[in-house]
């Protein structure tokens, strides 16, 4: 698939659209209480390997590499909800017991990876 400018610039702005101040104070304490996943978010090319790997050198920390685990557990969101959408449109109707399953398995699979780490890093761009 070749890139197309003006659709992601489009997708994008739908996604700030989506994620206002008022979503996050809709959804305040929905997520689980860890602080187990540590995001690495950047451009490619722009450091983040070297954190990811800065960070995974501390005893007790684990550097996951760029897991697939995040854009994976929100496609599942439209089935969660029993909706025929595209993920991002389902934003608007999260409800805390669907974001609850995601943070659970996100949590699963991360301890799967190591299950003693204080942290785990996962520094997909």
């Amino acid at each position: 698939k070749t890139y197309a400018r003006d659709d992601h610039a489009g997708f994008v702005a739908y996604l700030i659209k989506q994620f206002t101040p008022e979503f996050f104070d809709r959804t305040r304490g929905w997520g689980l209480d860890t602080e187990v996943p540590v995001f690495i978010v950047g451009m490619p090319r722009s450091g983040t390997t070297l954190l990811e790997q800065i960070l995974g050198s501390h005893p007790k920390m684990f550097g996951a590499g760029e897991l697939p685990y995040t854009k994976e557990l929100f496609d599942q969101v439209p089935q969660w909800l029993n909706m025929q959408a595209a993920p991002s449109a389902c934003v608007p109707h999260l409800t805390p017991e669907v974001v609850r399953r995601a943070g659970d398995e996100h949590l699963a699979r991360l301890r799967a990876l190591h299950p003693t780490a204080d942290r785990v890093v996962d520094k997909m761009p």
